[in-house]
C-alpha cells in the first residue's frame, strides 16, 4: 500500500483504523507474515514486469521541475505504470494520472513561468507527444522501453480514453478482487431524510443520516484480525 487516506464523521469510525494500526505494530514485531507478503507481491511484479524493468525501471529519471522533462511527471506516471501492470490497479492509477491531466500548461510562457504555477502537493504534468523525452531518458538503463511505456500509460489512463469495462479489465487481469470500503457515510437505507442529512451536516457529522460500521463489518474486522495473529504465530 502506498497511500491510505482515512475520512471519519464520528469518533466511533476510527475503531477499526486503530485496531488496523495496533495489528501492523504486532506484525512488525513478528516479521514474518509482512515479509512473505511482500516477497509475493514483488515476485508477482517481476513476473509482470521483468527483473530489469523492476531493479532499475525506476532509477535515473529526472523530476518534473528539470527542462528535459518539459514539466512531464515522468516518475509518477512509470509508477502509474506498474501499479496497472504488477497489480491491476486501474482505477487508483487512472484517478492518480487524471491528476496530472489537470496541470495547467501554457506552451506560449517559459519553462521556468510554468513550473512555477505547478501543484506542490502532485507536481508535473501528464504525458504530452509534442515533447521529445529522448534527453530526459538518456542516463535511464532502457530509454525506448521507458518512453514506450509513458505512452502506453497515457494511452490507458487519460481521460480521453473509455472507462474500461469489468470484462475488458477481466480479460487483462485487472479487475477488483474485493473493495476495502466496509461502510459509507450514506447507507442504502429507506430511512434518510432531507432533514437527516441536514442534521448531519450541521452537526459535523455526529447526528442524523448515520453510517459507520455496522455490526457485522465490526464482527467481520475482529475475525479477520484473529485469523492473521494466528497465521502469524503459527508461521513463526
Amino acid at each position: 500500500m502506498h497511500t491510505m487516506s482515512v475520512g471519519f464523521a464520528r469518533p466511533e469510525d476510527l475503531d477499526e483504523i486503530l485496531a488496523a494500526v495496533d495489528l501492523f505494530t504486532r506484525i512488525k514485531e513478528n516479521k514474518t507474515l509482512l515479509a512473505s507478503a511482500e516477497f509475493r507481491l514483488n515476485k508477482h511484479a517481476e513476473e509482470k514486469l521483468g527483473k530489469d524493468w523492476m531493479e532499475k525501471g525506476m532509477l535515473n529519471i529526472p523530476s518534473c521541475f528539470e527542462e528535459s522533462t518539459n514539466g512531464i511527471a515522468l516518475g509518477h506516471i512509470l509508477w502509474c505504470h506498474n501499479m496497472l501492470h504488477a497489480h491491476g490497479m486501474y482505477e487508483t492509477a487512472r484517478q492518480r494520472y487524471t491528476k496530472l491531466e489537470e496541470t495547467a500548461w501554457n506552451t506560449r510562457k517559459s519553462f521556468e513561468e510554468n513550473a512555477k504555477k505547478m501543484p506542490s502537493g502532485n507536481p508535473g504534468r501528464s504525458y504530452d507527444s509534442s515533447s521529445d523525452l529522448g534527453d530526459a531518458f538518456q542516463n535511464h538503463f532502457d530509454c525506448p522501453s521507458a518512453i514506450r511505456r509513458i505512452k502506453e500509460t497515457h494511452e490507458i489512463l487519460t481521460k480521453a480514453a473509455m472507462t474500461m469495462s469489468d470484462s475488458d479489465r477481466t480479460k487483462m487481469g485487472w479487475d477488483e478482487a474485493y473493495d476495502l470500503r466496509p461502510w459509507h457515510e450514506f447507507p442504502d437505507t429507506d430511512r434518510i431524510s432531507i432533514s437527516g442529512v441536514l442534521l448531519q451536516n450541521i452537526s459535523f457529522g455526529f447526528l442524523g443520516a448515520g453510517g459507520g460500521p455496522t455490526k457485522d463489518s465490526l464482527c467481520n474486522g475482529s475475525l479477520l484480525r484473529e485469523h492473521i495473529m494466528q497465521h502469524s504465530t503459527s508461521d513463526s
